[in-house]
């Protein structure tokens, strides 16, 4: 077996190396003796995870100065900044998309409908959200316009079939820049993983969905899990319903 961890426990399976650096480790060690870190795992201060790589499996932040140091020179790199600025365009494309406003755009005074495909409505789906990544760079406010001055012509106005086609180009902008990243050829397997780790990004799809929360029975008024819980539930009751967001997020890069 070749895996550094376990992949149910995700738990060192060879005591002789370090799994963060990959420097060897002698029996007695508590920590390594390369990169300093625990033998015994570190806690992610995000999401509590213990973990045994230089960011945690389950939300990939970095949980070691290693781990923030190579996550700050990929913030630092231009491709990196670049994918950041046409993530916060698709989610501003996304948003005029998919809004009740989207579907109906104005060429002058004539009202125009375009529905989107069921391909395009996934394609969308599928990157929603991925703004919420990159948070940390601020996108730069737009130029105050003199509205008399631009008062004609009037500013052209594109149809979803154009913002459409100009948000796959956007996409497959993100996907050609994360083909282009490449540790250097002499890193070590450690290296390479955590020059992925920091370069992955996050796709969200948030889902909503109404559950039940609990039955309020005619009889005494008082809220149950289920009908049969009331002493006589023949008097009838209702249903209490609440709408629940699950947010499911998958980690991607390319190698």
């Amino acid at each position: 077996m070749t895996a550094e961890l376990c992949p149910v426990c995700m738990h060192p399976l060879n005591d002789t190396y370090c799994s963060f650096c990959g420097a060897p480790l002698f029996p007695g060690d508590k920590f390594c003796p390369e990169c300093g870190s625990s033998v015994v795992g570190v806690t992610c201060p995000t999401c509590g995870t213990l973990c045994f790589r230089n960011f945690c499996s389950h939300c990939m932040q970095p949980v070691t100065e290693a781990g923030r140091a190579e996550l700050a020179r990929a913030q630092a790199d231009p491709a990196y900044q670049k994918m950041q600025r046409l993530a916060k365009e698709l989610a501003e494309m996304e948003e005029l998309l998919l809004s009740e406003e989207g579907a109906k755009v104005q060429e002058g005074n004539a009202p125009q409908t375009e529905a989107l495909s069921e391909e395009d409505l996934a394609l969308i789906n599928k990157y929603k959200d991925m703004i919420s990544v990159f948070s940390q760079q601020e996108v730069n406010p737009q130029t105050e316009v003199n509205l008399q001055a631009e008062a004609e012509p009037k500013p052209k106005i594109f149809s979803r079939k154009q913002i459409m086609e100009e948000y796959k180009a956007k996409v497959q902008e993100i996907n050609d820049i994360l083909a282009s990243f490449k540790p250097d050829d002499d890193a070590t397997p450690q290296m390479q993983r955590d020059y992925y780790s920091a370069r992955k990004v996050c796709f969200t799809t948030k889902t909503v969905e109404i559950v039940k929360t609990g039955w309020i029975c005619n009889y005494c008024g008082c809220l149950h899990s289920i009908p049969s819980e009331c002493a006589e539930p023949w008097h009838g009751g209702k249903w209490i319903c609440e709408p629940v967001e699950t947010v499911t997020e998958e980690w991607r890069y390319e190698e």
